[in-house]
């Protein structure tokens, strides 16, 4: 039986702050409006609850965190989870195995030979050099490996470099796990899932909008 794996996406630009606020107070969640991370929080949470309660009807839901500080439904074990969220998105993959994602927007920086060289293998930095797309390149490679490394939940200071990707027919393959990945273009960004067989996966993605209903979309595979 393949495995599903659902992705759910929400433009902050779409939401008044205050009346997600209002929202989410729906669930019992409240939050320090004073915190540099407010929005960023405020999104999170109203992804998670948004998505856990309302589109899978899961009831007494309790979030923990492992031991990498990776969060975690204590009371469904069958539903896997993660996060990730660029200046203006969110993004949310739901699976029935452990799943990572992430999602970067694509924007031109200097310092990106220096980041590669940094993080990459020198196979990985030798292909980035010769690369006719190099914003692409760079930010879909960074989204796989990152959601690896967020899949197994190591982070970016212990996993990053072993996630290793070749490039063949114009795609990152991974060295070790060719079918857990799946990316996606969405609005100048990328967005990667790993997940268990994802390559094969029955996968739905659906957009969040200001009324909180759920538009079930397409995206073009990158």
């Amino acid at each position: 039986m393949s495995n599903q794996i659902k992705l759910f996406i929400i433009d902050f630009n779409d939401f008044d702050v205050d009346d997600l606020a209002f929202k989410l107070q729906s669930f019992c969640v409240e939050l320090d409006s004073n915190s540099k991370t407010y929005k960023q929080k405020l999104f999170s949470q109203f992804i998670r609850y948004k998505v856990l309660k309302d589109f899978f009807r899961l009831s007494k839901i309790e979030f923990s965190v492992n031991q990498n500080n990776k969060p975690y439904l204590e009371s469904h074990s069958h539903t896997y989870f993660n996060i990730s969220h660029t200046k203006n998105h969110i993004v949310m993959a739901v699976a029935d195995e452990e799943v990572g994602v992430d999602i970067e927007e694509i924007v031109c920086k200097k310092s990106f030979m220096s980041i590669a060289r940094r993080y990459f293998s020198n196979c990985e930095v030798d292909v980035l050099e010769r690369s006719t797309h190099l914003e692409k390149d760079f930010y879909t490679l960074w989204t796989l490996k990152e959601s690896q490394v967020k899949r197994s939940s190591l982070g970016i200071a212990y996993g990053l470099k072993d996630a290793f990707f070749y490039k063949k027919d114009d795609c990152w393959i991974s060295e070790n796990s060719e079918k857990d990945f799946l990316t996606y273009d969405y609005i100048n960004s990328a967005i990667s899932i790993c997940c268990n067989e994802a390559h094969n996966a029955v996968v739905e993605i659906f957009k969040i909008t200001n009324n909180s209903s759920l538009e079930e979309i397409e995206l073009s595979r990158l």
